[in-house]
């Protein structure tokens, strides 16, 4: 009886761990898309002759031709699963909540878990908790 009792509380606490949160970001408008910077996660920005160097405090740096942007403004961003990858192509690993390996692969394209769950993704050192519904 109090092994279920526990499990329901740690899957509740895990459940509500996972949701995701709206932080203050400068949202970048581009003919080709949106992206979002953490402004927590940045460090500076730089001019350089033809682009915008957005230089993060992981040591990364993302690059945005200034003629592909269309408008920049703060606001409030959801933390995403694609803010653990960098430009380079990694390699990712999806794991259930028992260590087991759903999925793994290379880049930023990857298919969630069909099935309903808990699940952590993991790109180099950094992790996320994603829940599917």
């Amino acid at each position: 009886m109090k092994k279920k009792l526990y499990s329901l509380v740690l899957a509740i606490l895990v459940a509500g761990s996972c949701l995701a949160d709206e932080v203050p970001a400068l949202k970048i408008n581009k003919s080709d898309g949106e992206s979002a910077v953490v402004l927590s996660e940045l460090l500076s920005i730089k001019y350089a002759d033809s682009d915008m160097l957005v230089n993060m405090k992981d040591g990364s740096q993302m690059v945005f031709p200034l003629d592909d942007i269309i408008v920049m403004q703060l606001g409030q961003a959801t933390t995403a699963i694609n803010s653990i990858f960098s430009d380079k192509a990694e390699t990712y690993v999806i794991t259930d909540l028992q260590g087991n390996v759903v999925s793994r692969g290379k880049g930023e394209r990857f298919t969630l878990p069909s099935q309903k769950g808990v699940y952590i993704i993991s790109v180099g050192d950094k992790s996320r908790k994603i829940l599917v519904k």
